[in-house]
């Protein structure tokens, strides 16, 4: 659905309902406009057990390249841009996870007193956001 002026998506989301979008590209002459959103989520209280996972965190994957980026394609100047761009995210991705990963097994070798401290920080971090 391509995206429209004033226009609201409403979906169910679950554990596996992957969903995105594209990086927007306004025309020229909308540079100055910018995106704006508001999610709402909604939590029904029973489901179907074989909609229900076990205790998990949300893994955000980044977006594949671009189709037009396929053999005999020619980069543009924009085209290198977009790519160091993705690279960059990638790389960022990549450490954050690390650091996160490094973070976890240092709390759990701390036993339990360090695993919550890690908690209660790793949560911190994502709602100060």
């Amino acid at each position: 659905m391509a995206p429209a002026f004033n226009r609201c998506v409403i979906f169910e989301t679950s554990e596996r309902s992957w969903h995105g979008f594209d990086t927007i590209q306004l025309p020229e002459e909308r540079s100055g406009m910018t995106r704006r959103s508001v999610a709402l989520y909604f939590y029904s209280k029973d489901r179907p057990a074989d909609e229900i996972a076990p205790r998990h965190t949300t893994y955000y994957v980044n977006r594949p390249l671009p189709d037009r980026f396929a053999e005999g394609h020619t980069l543009t100047r924009s085209d290198l841009a977009e790519l160091k761009q993705l690279l960059d995210q990638r790389d960022g991705h990549i450490r954050m996870l690390y650091a996160d990963n490094t973070a976890l097994r240092g709390a759990q070798e701390r036993g339990l007193t360090g695993h919550l401290l890690y908690l209660a920080k790793r949560a911190y971090v994502r709602f100060r956001h």
